[in-house]
C-alpha cells in the first residue's frame, strides 16, 4: 500500500489585496502622466502667473482711467503701449551706451597696454608683458571681436522690441486679465458660496492693491534714484551721464536684492574708463544715495504702497529662484506682501497683556519708559518742524553756494543755444573735480568789471590752455586745424578778431591767440553778437563760476546744455 502525503493547497490573497494592488499601480501610472504633463505644461503655468501679477499691476491705473469714462479696453492698450515704449526706450539708450562704451574701449587697447607693461617693468622688471595680447590686437582678433560684440549691442534696442512682440502670449493673456478682470471674477465667484466669494474677491483686491503698489514703489524710487544720479554724474562730468542715471534707476529698484550692485558696476566702469577720478565719484555718489535711499527715501514711499520686512524680501527671493527661477525671483516680494496682508486681513489676533509684557521686560532687565504728556509732546513736535526748516534752509544755502544756482540770460549772445528769458542751472561744483573742457557752456565773473550792471557772463569754452585759438574768416581754427561746431545756428560769420590782451606765444598774427596756462578761450554763439575773448582776451579759470547744464525754463525747451 502506497502512502501519498498530500501537500496543502495554496491560499489565494485576499481580493480585496489584488484590488490595492492594481489601484495603487494604476495610481502611480496616473500620478506619472499627470507630473510629466505638468512638467510639459511648466512654461505655460510660468506664462499665466506672470501675467496675473502684470494683470494685478496694471489693474489699477486702468481702473482710475475707467472711472475717467475711458472704456477699459481702450485703457488697457493705453498703458500697453506706455510700457513697451519705456522699456523700448530704456533698451535703446543703454544699448547704444554700451555699444559706445566697448567700441572706445577696443580703440584705447594699444593705451592700456602700454601703460600695464610700463608699471611691470617699472614695479617688478618685468618687461614686455602683453607682446602677446598686443600682437593679437594687431592682428585685429581683439578688435574684430569687440566691434562685433559692440555692433551686436547696438541693436539691442531693437532687440528688446522684437522679444516683446515674441512674448505675444503673455500680452494676450495679460490684456484679458485687465480689460475683462471684472467679468472674470463674477465668473469665478458665481461658482462659490457667498461667503467664499466674499473671502476670494478680498484675497484678489489684497493681490491687486499690494502688487500695484510694489510697481508704484519702484517706480516712484527710479524716478528718485535717476534723477538724483543724473544731477550727481553731470556734476562730475561723467560720459553719458543720462543714460547711465537711467540705467541705475531702473536696474536698482527692479531686480530684488542684487539690483543695487549691478546698477552700480556700469557707472563706475564707464568713469574708470574717462579717468580714474571719475570712476572713484561715481562709486562715492552710488553708495551715498543708496544710504539715503535706505534710510530716508524707501520708508516714507513703502509706507503708503508696499511695506515689508528685508528678511522676509530676502527669505521670498531665495524661495521664488529655487522654485520658478528669475521669474520666481521677480515675483518673490508682491507674492509675500500679498500673503502677508491676507494673513493680515484674515487671522484672528488677541489682546496682550499689559502686564505680561511689563514682566518680560523686567526679566531682561529693561526699565518701562514713562509716558510723555501733551505738552511735552506737543514741544517735541515743533521743535522738530523747526529743525526740518532750519535744515532746508542750511541745505538750500549750502547748495546755492558750493553745488548749484540758477541763472537768467539777458542777452543774444547765446543765441541759438540760449535765448534771452531763458534760466539754466549751473554747476558750481563741476571744475572742482575736473578740468574745463572744449565745449563747455560756462558763466564766469565779468573780466571788464560789472560793466553795466553786468557781473556774470555765460559763454563757450573754445580754446584750453596751451592751444593757438585762430580766427579767419569767422571760423575758428585750433592748431591750424578747422574746429567743427554743429552748436552754432546758421548765421553770417564773417571777419576775424584783434589781438586781444593776455596771450602768449611767439607768434605775431593778429587773428592767432595762444591761450596762457590756468586761462581759457570763450566765445558766443551768436558770434555777430558777442563779446568774448575775442575781445578781452582769454579768462583766467579761476574766474569760472560753474558749468551749465541744465536749460529748465521755457518748459518747451527743458533740457541738457
Amino acid at each position: 500500500m502506497n502512502d501519498s502525503s498530500a501537500s496543502p493547497a495554496l491560499s489565494r490573497p485576499p481580493r480585496w489585496v489584488i484590488q490595492s494592488i492594481l489601484v495603487a499601480l494604476i495610481g502611480y501610472g496616473l500620478l506619472g502622466y499627470v507630473l510629466s504633463m505638468i512638467s510639459s505644461l511648466r512654461s505655460l503655468f510660468i506664462i499665466l502667473l506672470v501675467s496675473l501679477f502684470l494683470s494685478f499691476a496694471i489693474e489699477p491705473a486702468v481702473n482710475r482711467m475707467e472711472n475717467l469714462r475711458v472704456r477699459r479696453g481702450v485703457a488697457t492698450g493705453i498703458m500697453f503701449l506706455l510700457i513697451l515704449g519705456a522699456i523700448g526706450g530704456f533698451g535703446v539708450a543703454v544699448g547704444a551706451l554700451l555699444a559706445e562704451q566697448l567700441t572706445e574701449f577696443s580703440d584705447n587697447i594699444p593705451t592700456y597696454l602700454a601703460d600695464i607693461d610700463t608699471f611691470l617693468e617699472d614695479q617688478f622688471g618685468v618687461e614686455e608683458a602683453t607682446a602677446d595680447l598686443r600682437t593679437n590686437y594687431e592682428d585685429g582678433a581683439i578688435a574684430s571681436y569687440l566691434g562685433s560684440f559692440a555692433d551686436d549691442l547696438a541693436r539691442f534696442g531693437s532687440t528688446v522690441v522684437n522679444v516683446l512682440f515674441q512674448l505675444f502670449t503673455i500680452g494676450l493673456f495679460t490684456f484679458y486679465l485687465v480689460a475683462e478682470g471684472p467679468k472674470l471674477r463674477r465668473s469665478v465667484c458665481s461658482l462659490l458660496s457667498a461667503q467664499k466669494a466674499r473671502r476670494v474677491l478680498v484675497v484678489w483686491d489684497l493681490a491687486i492693491a499690494k502688487t500695484g503698489g510694489y510697481i508704484l514703489s519702484r517706480a516712484a524710487l527710479a524716478i528718485i534714484a535717476g534723477v538724483v544720479h543724473w544731477v550727481a554724474f553731470e556734476f562730475i562730468n561723467l560720459p553719458s551721464a543720462l543714460a547711465l542715471a537711467l540705467w541705475v534707476g531702473v536696474v536698482s529698484q527692479f531686480i530684488p536684492v542684487i539690483g543695487t550692485y549691478i546698477a552700480g558696476v556700469l557707472p563706475v566702469v564707464v568713469g574708470l574708463l574717462d579717468e580714474p577720478s571719475t570712476g572713484l565719484w561715481a562709486l562715492v555718489i552710488i553708495v551715498v544715495y543708496q544710504q539715503l535711499e535706505n534710510y530716508f527715501f524707501a520708508p516714507r514711499i513703502t509706507a503708503h504702497t508696499m511695506e515689508i520686512h528685508p528678511a522676509v524680501a530676502f527669505g521670498s527671493v531665495i524661495a521664488g529662484n529655487a522654485l520658478l527661477g528669475v521669474v520666481g525671483a521677480l515675483l518673490a516680494l508682491p507674492f509675500a506682501a500679498t500673503l502677508q496682508a491676507v494673513i493680515s486681513a484674515t487671522a484672528e489676533r488677541y489682546e496682550v497683556d499689559e502686564e505680561t509684557l511689563k514682566e518680560s521686560r523686567a526679566r531682561r532687565g529693561r526699565k518701562e519708559r514713562p509716558r510723555r504728556g501733551a505738552f511735552a509732546t506737543t514741544v517735541r513736535g515743533v521743535l522738530e518742524w523747526v529743525g526740518v526748516i532750519a535744515g532746508a534752509f542750511v541745505f538750500a544755502l549750502v547748495v546755492k553756494t558750493f553745488l548749484f544756482q540758477a541763472y537768467y540770460i539777458p542777452s543774444p549772445s547765446m543765441e541759438a543755444t540760449l535765448e534771452i528769458s531763458d534760466r539754466i542751472i549751473v554747476n558750481k561744483l563741476s571744475y572742482q573735480l575736473h578740468d574745463v573742457n572744449r565745449g563747455d557752456v560756462i558763466v564766469f565773473k565779468n573780466p571788464e568789471g560789472a560793466s553795466r550792471g553786468v557781473e556774470d557772463l555765460i559763454k563757450r569754452v573754445v580754446g584750453l590752455p596751451g592751444e593757438t585759438v585762430q580766427v579767419q574768416g569767422g571760423r575758428v581754427y585750433i592748431d591750424k586745424i578747422l574746429l567743427l561746431e554743429p552748436y552754432l545756428a546758421a548765421q553770417d560769420i564773417t571777419g576775424s578778431f584783434r589781438k586781444p590782451p593776455g596771450c602768449v606765444g611767439i607768434n605775431d598774427a593778429p587773428d592767432q591767440c595762444t591761450v596762457a596756462d590756468g586761462y581759457v578761450f570763450v566765445m558766443g554763439d551768436n558770434r555777430p553778437n558777442s563779446n568774448d575773448s575775442r575781445v578781452f582776451g582769454p579768462i583766467p579759470v579761476d574766474s569760472i563760476e560753474g558749468r551749465a547744464f541744465l536749460r529748465v525754463w521755457p518748459l518747451g525747451r527743458f533740457g541738457r546744455l
